[in-house]
């Protein structure tokens, strides 16, 4: 095993449906016969996503939804995600997951909620790992989101840590989900909103402006605005940084230099894969693209998945005893 592989990770930005593992993705499609477009099994799916454009990638993300129906399903598609997390040395993750176009199927949300559960109790229980979960609104004209968050803040804690706020161009603007927000953090709710990817610096300074955010997800179009970008750096607020989702869709289709930027600014980050099946990554695969890339190097990995931890959504609980299971602290 090599050094990086070796070292305890932390992930903080990974969405489920993007991310389910391709046999299990397989399983689902045959069990509720769904046809697929492209092959589950193929390590280059990415490759019919055209350069930057989120419809493309959109559309593929909604086929694999539509493979999930059952509360199984969801149970399934999260367990073995996990064990493949854990497979590459994962000891903590927490997992975006968008229930508006589940909805749209009919599916019941506490058939979503009874699946996700049963598969975080047995991946902590049987093998140490720790999963907490993000619902993720997706920013859609037609999302139900009133009726997802009043479904969302009744959950436990031990399990739903936060909401998400993502979309993409064209999705409905953001500022409109500030009572969204206001409602989540009234119910311990922590917030993780996607800006600064694909939308430019104006979508970080709207997002920390009306959006009560605590960390951002991508985040690095920050650097586009020298004053913003202070105030970021000054405040810590944390990025949420997936390389290889922004080469693909983003704006680092030549190099990393926009992400290099970044953190020689000085700012709070964690390194993440995003979409680990459309985009054929993992964890491991992002921080050894990024040292060799020269944007970081092998000996902060350590301590760069450390910090993840501490700016996990996670009680102070549960952080200490994975520091001192895992990191020796």
């Amino acid at each position: 095993m090599d050094k990086i592989q070796s070292i305890p990770k932390v992930i903080l930005h990974t969405h489920l449906e993007g991310s389910i593992p391709s046999e299990t993705l397989e399983l689902l499609s045959i069990r509720n016969k769904v046809s697929l477009s492209f092959n589950p099994a193929s390590t280059d799916i990415y490759k019919s996503i055209e350069t930057h454009n989120w419809s493309s990638f959109r559309k593929i993300y909604f086929e694999i939804c539509s493979c999930f129906v059952t509360s199984e399903d969801y149970r399934d598609s999260l367990f073995y995600y996990g064990i493949k997390l854990r497979k590459e040395n994962v000891v903590y993750a927490e997992v975006l997951f968008s229930p508006w176009k589940h909805l749209t199927r009919g599916i019941p949300l506490d058939d979503i909620s009874k699946g996700f559960i049963s598969a975080i109790e047995q991946l902590e229980n049987e093998y140490g790992i720790v999963i907490k979960m993000i619902c993720d609104l997706v920013r859609h004209k037609d999302e139900r989101c009133d009726e997802i968050l009043f479904w969302l803040k009744d959950l436990p804690r031990k399990y739903f840590v936060a909401l998400g706020i993502s979309g993409g161009i064209n999705a409905v603007d953001r500022i409109l989900y500030n009572k969204h927000c206001e409602t989540a953090k009234k119910n311990d709710l922590k917030i993780s909103a996607h800006a600064g990817e694909i939308e430019g610096a104006v979508s970080v300074i709207e997002t920390i402006e009306f959006l009560l955010v605590d960390r951002l997800g991508h985040g690095i179009r920050s650097i586009e605005d020298e004053q913003l970008m202070a105030k970021l750096v000054e405040n810590q607020i944390h990025f949420e940084i997936c390389p290889t989702a922004n080469k693909i869709i983003g704006l680092c289709s030549k190099d990393f230099s926009m992400i290099s930027q970044v953190v020689s600014k000085g700012i709070n980050y964690s390194i993440n894969p995003d979409d680990e099946l459309i985009f054929n990554t993992d964890i491991s695969k992002e921080l050894k693209l990024l040292v060799s890339e020269n944007v970081i190097s092998e000996d902060e990995v350590y301590d760069l998945q450390k910090n993840a931890l501490m700016n996990s959504f996670a009680d102070l609980e549960t952080k200490n005893k994975i520091l001192k299971t895992h990191f020796n602290d």
